[in-house]
């Protein structure tokens, strides 16, 4: 949960500072510009909602958490807020997703954006930079796929051996059932 607070915290920086930069930017000439910054915009207020909800509710599941081991007084008690948790944790992973995706996208079109495309070489360097990007988010978006399948093969393999992980999580820990 600290992990993904902290990478939301760096995220909103970096948005405020696209937001920043945007009114330097004002010459939009042609239509295609102009909506190029407008999405721009979008695309930096999305990422920057998307790390603060990040930060709210993870620093909300992180004292939940605390509390119910501390105040827990069954084991059953402690796992259901363990899977509650789980549940939780999923849901700010796909936000934090959103979150790196929004922002990408923004780089990619205010690089778009200001590139003179009269000139070949700021194209082709504008293209290779898009491009390299592009192969980062799809990469990224595969390997997020891949930790979620990897986790339920994990979960369906142990679940066939009989194994609880929620339970042995917990062993340690000395309730009464």
């Amino acid at each position: 949960i600290e992990k993904l607070n902290t990478n939301a915290t760096l995220q909103i920086g970096i948005a405020l500072g696209m937001l920043y930069n945007l009114n330097e930017d004002s010459e939009d000439h042609t239509i295609i510009q102009k909506l190029a910054g407008i999405l721009f915009t979008l695309l930096a207020v999305v990422c920057m909602v998307a790390s603060v909800y990040i930060i709210f509710i993870g620093s909300n599941l992180a004292q939940i958490s605390i509390l119910a081991l501390l105040k827990g007084s069954t084991s059953r008690q402690i796992q259901m807020v363990d899977e509650r948790l789980d549940e939780r944790m999923t849901e700010l992973r796909l936000v934090y997703i959103v979150s790196l995706l929004a922002m990408l996208a923004a780089i990619c079109i205010g690089i778009a954006k200001t590139t003179d495309w009269s000139h070949w070489n700021q194209s082709v360097n504008t293209l290779l930079v898009i491009g390299v990007f592009s192969y980062g988010i799809k990469h990224m978006l595969n390997t997020f796929n891949k930790d979620d399948i990897l986790q339920e093969s994990i979960e369906k393999e142990n679940n066939m051996q009989g194994l609880d992980l929620r339970r042995l999580r917990f062993r340690s820990f000395k309730a009464k059932d």
